[in-house]
């Protein structure tokens, strides 16, 4: 099995970044991949003795945290973005800026600075899961850069001790993650020696027992959401918690109530297709539970799910505990949790399927259904992430989507004793001496059963999936399809096909739409413009033609400085362009007004196509639309038939122009070494 789910990941990984998508067959997602599923890639080769496929991953990261601070700092945007590397900035007035990886990447990006897609932020789980990874796999190589990432834990962490969520929620601490935080400051303690990391992680205990533990209850909230507990059920703040080196400070007693409680919360029992054609049964754990009615509420119904990703958190726990259980000299105990861990390391073997060449199971047994819920307010649930596709067919049963998830594997970890959350754990020898009898097998089997059984669920076959078009909300792809529907619409024009020409222009109107109805998205850009006004003072003189390998030159990092200006900006002028090409005036000269107003310092890429496949496409200058409206220096007959409304709009503006001046800014800026060098 292990040989199987190495081998996947090589045929899905990317040549040259040694990085498999997280998810195959889900619409939009065949380049992306999440930082936390990637750090789980490496642990699971690491723990199968693929050492040298572990690090191929793990370098990737490494070498862009080795990336000098300086020239981060020096060519990242408004975002304080550069890549897949974030400059974060703490929460404390105290700290200093780190730098830290966002949480989803384009694993198909060699560049040195990568390319970050879908989530442009910084949160503690996945971070603490690289630093497993690195500590893990080799911390002779990997120390420096798991100490630069428990600097990014340290920053998130609150005066109370709290390690919030990152840059995405900083009002919330979800138990979960603040947990691994837990895990790697108590990880880096055992590795460095260095006394911080283990005053981080008592704070971070303090800050668990008074927050979100209720012993009493036999209880653990899924987190603090701005100050008011979120008290729904999340299986992972149990089961992680368990197996990492709180568990071992736990009472056996208490030990068993948070393990019964975590189960009989979230077993499931469902019966399914899988990809290869066949159908299954299998009982599994959820992520919450089903049957409550804030999860009803978010699931549109009672729709029971499993994971084995969930499941094999759950067996790691119930492994840990047989073996505290069977240290304190209850052999019954041990015996009865460990025959329960081996009845779901069962179930999850039966969750995976040959696919061509690939092994592979679902994310999870639902597919576009709200995970869980992330808290409240005002007693409206706030959802949680939906689960991918990976089986779809059509109506006529035409295969649609095959395909899953490789975080999958994370059942290897318990399989062969691995436990991610503590270092040289070697419980897994205590583990094979607990004897099992076919009574204690048959007792567990009834328990897991009496629970599962409660919610047993169907899937039916999904006859429909959403379009990879709209799954990475991100401007610039928006933009992308936005060029895509004008420039076809223009050349059904030219063929005199007017019919199709409108269709195309109003499919750009609707492409454009996405970007500008988007009002975090412009509330940005209007930050950007306001902020290059005050840098730079005008749009930057680029000399039209001048191609830099790579697009790496100093003045294309200050122009493409202000990301969401520009694509704001490039949304606006296409409904302009579009409403003027349908005959609409009026409303071509309201996103004049909006350009003029909010974002009149954009530039807009003129790309040159590379034609290498592993090379980005090359920009060969920048024009800004006021300029094109003003002057016209590209002769466009619409640029000087939209200008006649345009100067419309300075009339009624009472301006002379508004076209922004142009700086010269010096190209010979001071850089890095190695700056757009090949790693």
């Amino acid at each position: 099995m292990v040989r199987d789910i190495q081998r996947t990941i090589a045929v899905l990984s990317n040549t040259h970044t040694h990085l498999s998508p997280s998810h195959v067959g889900h619409p939009g997602y065949g380049d992306l991949a999440f930082l936390y599923d990637k750090a789980v890639d490496a642990l699971v080769l690491k723990a199968g003795g693929y050492q040298k496929e572990a690090q191929a991953i793990l370098d990737y990261f490494a070498a862009r945290l080795k990336i000098p601070f300086e020239e981060i700092r020096m060519h990242a945007d408004t975002n304080d973005t550069y890549g897949i590397i974030k400059i974060f900035s703490p929460f404390s007035a105290s700290g200093m800026p780190t730098k830290a990886l966002m949480n989803a990447l384009d694993i198909t990006s060699n560049r040195r600075q990568g390319k970050a897609t879908l989530e442009f932020f910084t949160t503690p789980g996945p971070t603490s899961f690289l630093i497993f990874a690195f500590l893990q796999v080799n911390p002779d190589i990997y120390k420096n850069e798991a100490l630069l990432l428990g600097e990014v834990l340290l920053a998130m962490q609150n005066a109370d001790g709290g390690i919030r969520d990152g840059d995405r929620s900083p009002e919330k601490v979800h138990t979960e993650p603040h947990m691994d935080s837990y895990a790697a400051f108590m990880m880096l303690y055992q590795i460095s020696g260095d006394s911080k990391w283990e005053i981080a992680a008592h704070r971070a205990l303090e800050w668990f027992n008074a927050n979100v533990y209720h012993p009493n209850e036999a209880a653990i909230d899924q987190g603090v959401w701005a100050h008011a507990p979120n008290q729904a059920f999340a299986t992972d703040a149990y089961s992680w918690t368990m197996a990492g080196p709180l568990g071992d400070t736990i009472s056996p007693e208490m030990l068993k109530r948070l393990s019964e409680r975590m189960l009989e919360e979230s077993l499931t029992k469902i019966t399914l297709p899988v990809p290869d054609g066949t159908v299954r049964t299998v009982t599994l754990c959820d992520f919450s539970n089903p049957e409550s009615q804030v999860v009803k509420n978010i699931r549109q119904g009672f729709h029971p799910m499993g994971s084995v990703e969930w499941t094999a958190g759950v067996i790691l726990a119930l492994q840990k505990n047989a073996v505290r259980f069977w240290n304190t000299g209850d052999r019954k105990a041990a015996s009865f949790y460990k025959a329960i861990a081996q009845i779901l390391s069962g179930e999850t073997k039966k969750c995976f399927y040959r696919l061509d060449n690939t092994y592979m199971t679902f994310y999870a047994t639902g597919q576009g259904v709200c995970v869980g819920p992330f808290g409240s307010i005002s007693g409206v649930s706030i959802e949680g992430w939906k689960t991918p596709f990976f089986y779809v067919k059509s109506k006529d049963n035409q295969v649609l989507i095959k395909g899953g998830s490789c975080v999958g594997a994370w059942i290897i970890l318990p399989h062969l004793g691995f436990n991610p959350f503590i270092l040289n754990d070697r419980y897994h020898e205590t583990y094979g001496k607990i004897p099992l009898t076919q009574e204690t097998t048959d007792q567990a089997k009834i328990f897991v059963d009496k629970i599962a059984s409660k919610r047993f669920f169907t899937e039916g076959v999904i006859r429909e999936a959403p379009s990879p078009d709209s799954q990475i909300v991100e401007p610039a792809l928006f933009n992308e399809k936005m060029w895509d529907a004008l420039e076809k619409g223009y050349a059904q024009r030219t063929r005199g096909d007017y019919v199709k020409a409108e269709i195309y222009f109003q499919k750009a109107a609707f492409w454009a739409h996405k970007v500008v109805d988007n009002s975090a998205w412009c509330q940005r850009a209007r930050a950007d413009n306001a902020q290059k006004e005050k840098e730079i003072g005008g749009i930057v003189s680029y000399p039209w033609g001048a191609v830099y390998r790579d697009n790496d030159h100093p003045l294309h990092y200050a122009v493409l400085r202000y990301p969401l200006l520009n694509e704001v900006a490039a949304a606006m002028w296409a409904l302009a362009t579009v409403n003027f090409e349908l005959g609409h005036p009026e409303e071509t000269k309201y996103w004049i007004r909006r350009i003029i107003d909010e974002v009149s310092l954009h530039q807009i890429a003129d790309i040159k196509k590379d034609g290498q496949q592993e090379a980005p496409d090359l920009i060969q200058g920048y024009w800004n639309a006021l300029v094109s409206w003003e002057d016209n220096p590209g002769g466009y007959e619409r640029d000087k038939k939209i200008g006649v409304l345009y100067r419309e709009v300075l009339r009624e503006k009472k301006l002379s122009g508004a076209k922004p001046k142009t700086v010269i800014v010096p190209d010979f800026v001071t850089r890095a070494p190695g700056v757009g060098d090949r790693q």
